[in-house]
């Protein structure tokens, strides 16, 4: 990766437990656009800008002890999956203002996000249309465990105070209950 004579072909990029703290600046000029990059259980603390640079059409850093997502990671063209799942982010990016067309599905499991903005209903409104799994794949959150006791009836809505800014469709109580169309959107 540090060397000059990384080849230009590489397409899957995969480093896994490792002490990987940071990436080269100029990584995006020795990689293809659109590679499979997974780093996963490494140190990130933060989001290189050059991975939002390659424009990855897979992206995982599940298991980095990152915080905060920037939002341009939600704009990559041609990223399907990004996977945040087991960090410590405890929301998504509230100024995502435009999302690629390939996006359909988030793993976001084992995070501590409890809500949702309102940009992912645009999100929610073009993947189902396309049918199939949720788009979010949320098992562990706060969010999920909310969502669980509202379901129960243990509660009667979320723990945050409801807001505009929220996702009309993953933070309507009414949606939550057992059937609910959030069930459609999150498993």
């Amino acid at each position: 990766m540090m060397s000059n004579d990384v080849p230009l072909s590489w397409y899957d990029f995969e480093v896994c437990i490792s002490n990987l703290q940071t990436l080269p600046d100029d990584l995006d000029t020795k990689c293809l656009t659109g590679s499979l990059i997974l780093i996963e259980y490494s140190v990130f603390e933060i989001v290189p800008a050059v991975l939002v640079r390659l424009n990855p059409s897979y992206l995982s850093i599940v298991g980095n002890s990152i915080q905060v997502l920037p939002p341009e990671l939600f704009a990559i063209e041609g990223l399907t999956a990004p996977g945040i799942g087991d960090t410590m982010v405890h929301e998504l990016p509230q100024n995502v203002t435009q999302f690629p067309s390939t996006l359909t599905y988030l793993y976001m499991s084992s995070t501590n996000i409890s809500y949702f903005w309102l940009w992912i209903d645009q999100l929610l409104e073009r993947t189902s249309r396309i049918g199939g799994y949720p788009l979010i794949c949320a098992g562990g959150p706060a969010y999920c465990d909310e969502l669980a006791k509202i379901a129960n009836g243990s509660t009667a809505s979320f723990n945050v105070h409801p807001l505009s800014q929220y996702s009309t469709n993953l933070m309507d109580p009414s949606k939550a209950a057992i059937n609910g169309s959030v069930w459609l959107s999150v498993d």
